[in-house]
Formats: structure tokens, sequence, C-alpha cells
């Protein structure tokens, strides 16, 4: 990411964090489009989502343009009705270098290695390497758990 747009990120994230975000901001643009491409994947037109969700076409269009921020609930609703992940109406670009779900300092360079590798190619390579240490890995674990001085008495 450049800098101006880790710039633009990280004043999102602030903006966010102070509940002083004004609608439309780039999260309710980006949402709202992966929602009408969703809702388009159906071949359902704005109507037609509105009622599947119980909702006004009005509502659907103000979502959609990102002029609405929507409710959780609204959300799941759309996740069931649409058939996809919660994660898939999150803007991936926005928030995935601030808000990730890794639980050591390690995880985060293993998952920022691994990001690269994803975009400039290697993967079979990498994944080759990573089941190897893996297989090791398991091969040490089990050895441990054989080895009769880790019994307790």
């Amino acid at each position: 990411m450049d800098n101006k747009k880790t710039e633009e990120s990280l004043d999102f994230i602030d903006n966010l964090k102070k509940n002083s975000l004004i609608t439309p901001n780039e999260f309710t643009i980006r949402m709202g489009k992966l929602i009408r491409e969703a809702r388009e994947e159906h071949s359902w037109s704005q109507s037609d989502l509105a009622e599947k969700i119980n909702r006004r076409p009005a509502t659907i269009s103000d979502i959609e343009n990102g002029k609405s921020d929507i409710s959780v609930q609204t959300l799941l609703v759309l996740t069931i009705v649409l058939g996809k992940p919660i994660s898939y109406f999150f803007p991936q670009s926005l928030l995935k270098d601030r808000v990730m779900d890794v639980k050591s300092e390690f995880q985060h360079k293993a998952l920022n290695y691994l990001g690269i590798i994803d975009i400039f190619g290697a993967q079979k390579m990498t994944l080759k390497i990573l089941e190897a240490i893996s297989d090791d890995c398991e091969e040490e674990l089990d050895n441990r758990n054989n080895d009769p001085e880790n019994y307790d008495e």
C-alpha cells in the first residue's frame, strides 16, 4: 500500500474509533458495492432483494450507494439471503492491515510474508515447504509424547 493510501486508511480507522465518520464514506461505499455485486449474482433487482429482507427498495438503493450505514441485523439477513459469508461484505483492502485476528508477532509476520507470496507467486513451493515444516513439528511432538521421561508418574 502506498503512503497516501496508508495515511487515508489510518485516518479512516481513527475516525471510526472516534465515531466521527460521515456517510457516505469509503467503508459504506465499498460495502454497498459488494452488496450490489452479490445481489446481481442472483439477477435480482433492488426491489427483489428488498422484498426478501423486508426492507424498502429505497433502503437497498441507499445501502448500495453508500449513503446509509447498515445495521448488523440487516447485514446478517443479507448474508443468509445472498448466501455469502459475513466476511464477504467487508472491504478487504480497507481494514486488513489494522484489524486482524492475529495472536502473536510471529503470526503477523508470517501472514505478511504469505500475502507477498500470494501476490507474486511461488504458492506451490511455499505450501510444500510449510507442509514439510508442519510434518517435522508433528513428528517432534510425537517423539516428545512418546518419550518416557515426559510421562507423569
